[in-house]
């Protein structure tokens, strides 16, 4: 009777082993879905490009910013050799012997290599890089793969630019301001004074012309004097002086306030925006924008201001909306120049049009220029998107205005291509703030 219970009992284990193995299996697929998305998120937010390899050193697995730095996409490079894809080449153009490269042989040796070579771009550029293979080892440490981390050495150098860039345009701002200060100070002396010499020749013109009147009206005078008289007349060139005097030091007046027009527009362009939102006059803020630019687009196209003096004050950020109205003045400039070419026979126009719009402020910056083709259009507020030449443009200006308008003051940024051609940028900012 033992013996039977004991079978009983030997023939049931089976099944409660395999439902604690099944059991078992379920907690082990869900741990590794769990470390396979914790490696996914390590992958894609290291700050590191990464490249995966199986043991025949296959692409298995690229992330965002190796994808950006070799400019393949993921579907493009998985199941590729990875040496004969991207580290096929050295940097002085020989090949690259499979045997020397340092991700093979760390997938051979098992050992961390640590190097400074260059890989290849899906449009055959060189991109240097900074990179550390590590292995990847199962439970009993044999090797399964291999991960391979890198630095664009490249995009480093340029982020460290832009950096030191804006430093210096930070600097240059601070000068600007406080140069703008130191000119405008002696600026206003030397108005003050000629409004003072214009009021004190208007007067002496008048007390000469009333002499002369007595001269000739009330007095009786030798023929000999009044010869005299004509004489000095004559050669001081009374009639030249009382004419043209006036009219150069009103002159001098415009000039020196166009000077100081332009040195107080740089002060208030260049001063660093407050840390909050306040109160700003929308429209003297495209003013002061404008005068900044003369100098650019004066040459090439005529402005025409069409600010409404109904448009309220609002609360934003006004150094940062000053940058997007110079972003797209300076779009607009350069759209006209492409325009009109290198044979500049006539100007274009660059429009800027301010008013309320119900609960909005709208700003249209309008050119002549030559448009926006259909098949850019909805990429032209992508970051580092751009159709200039190299050295002329960043692709930043447009995305950044971007930014700034819909998700730091909840406004909206679009554009136009009028049938007439240009085209219109239409900025619009929220009257009131929630």
């Amino acid at each position: 009777m033992s013996s039977k219970s004991h079978e009983k009992t030997a023939t049931a284990d089976p099944v409660n082993d395999k439902t604690a193995l099944h059991t078992q299996l379920q907690e082990a697929e869900h741990a590794l879905a769990q470390l396979q998305l914790q490696a996914r998120l390590l992958r894609e937010w290291s700050g590191h490009a990464m490249i995966e390899l199986d043991t025949d050193a296959n692409i298995v697995e690229v992330n965002e910013a190796a994808e950006r730095a070799l400019q393949w996409s993921s579907d493009e490079l998985v199941g590729k050799p990875y040496h004969a894809t991207v580290h096929h080449t050295q940097r002085d153009g020989t090949e690259y012997p499979a045997p020397f490269c340092p991700p093979l042989i760390s997938l051979a040796d098992g050992i961390v290599h640590h190097c400074s070579e260059v890989f290849w771009g899906k449009d055959g550029s060189a991109v240097p890089v900074d990179y550390v293979c590590y292995p990847c080892r199962d439970t009993d440490q044999s090797i399964v793969g291999l991960i391979i981390a890198f630095h664009d050495l490249a995009e480093k150098k340029r982020e460290e630019g832009k950096r030191v860039q804006t430093e210096k345009m930070e600097s240059i701002g601070q000068l600007a301001a406080g140069l703008a200060h130191e000119i405008n100070t002696p600026a206003q002396y030397v108005l003050d004074n000629l409004h003072f010499v214009q009021d004190s020749i208007r007067t002496l013109l008048d007390w000469g012309r009333d002499i002369e009147k007595i001269v000739e009206e009330k007095l009786t005078l030798p023929e000999e004097v009044r010869e005299v008289l004509a004489a000095r007349r004559e050669e001081i060139e009374w009639e030249y002086l009382a004419e043209d005097l006036p009219q150069a030091v009103s002159e001098s007046l415009e000039g020196l306030a166009k000077i100081s027009e332009i040195v107080l527009a740089m002060k208030d362009f260049a001063h660093p925006g407050v840390g909050s939102r306040s109160l700003t006059d929308l429209n003297e803020l495209i003013r002061s924008t404008t005068v900044v630019t003369r100098s650019e687009w004066s040459q090439i196209a005529d402005l025409d201001l069409q600010l409404d003096p109904e448009l309220p004050e609002i609360e934003l950020y006004p150094a940062d909306v000053s940058q997007v109205i110079l972003n797209l003045i300076l779009n607009a400039i350069q759209a006209v120049k492409e325009m009109l070419g290198e044979e500049r026979t006539k100007k274009g126009i660059i429009q800027i049009c301010s008013r309320p719009v119900e609960n909005w402020a709208e700003i249209r910056v309008h050119d002549t220029g030559s448009g926006i083709p259909d098949e850019i259009a909805g990429r032209i507020y992508d970051p580092f998107f751009t159709t200039k030449d190299v050295g002329l443009g960043t692709g930043q200006g447009l995305s950044v205005a971007h930014s700034t308008i819909v998700d730091k003051h909840g406004g909206t940024l679009s554009h136009e291509c009028p049938q007439e051609g240009g085209t219109v940028f239409i900025v619009r900012l929220p009257i009131t703030q929630s």
